[in-house]
């Protein structure tokens, strides 16, 4: 005896695609994490910088207009902007003539 065409679209219908089958939630279990899921966490951690010029005790010490000393001078004439170097060395110049110890 033939099957009956409808028989054929219900059985169908409830097979489904095992493929792409969503997992049923489970009440007090943790969800497993697919295998293509990318970790976004991270962490952080505080950087704490002990001296800075901004807050260097400066009474009695040489400075030029800017308020940096010639070690500061120094050690801005190794920087990758032209402008830069191009000041640092007008404040050394600058504590060197106005201080000339």
């Amino acid at each position: 005896m033939p099957k009956k065409p409808s028989d054929f679209l219900n059985k169908k219908r409830s097979r489904g695609n095992g493929d792409f089958a969503r997992p049923k939630a489970k009440v007090g279990r943790k969800v497993k994490r697919r295998a293509g899921e990318t970790d976004a966490s991270f962490q952080t951690r505080q950087l704490s910088i002990t001296e800075q010029s901004v807050a260097k005790d400066r009474a009695g010490a040489k400075v030029s207009r800017r308020g940096l000393t010639l070690d500061e001078h120094l050690g801005q004439l190794a920087h990758h902007s032209a402008k830069q170097r191009t000041a640092a060395c007008d404040g050394a110049r600058e504590i060197t003539t106005a201080h000339g110890d």
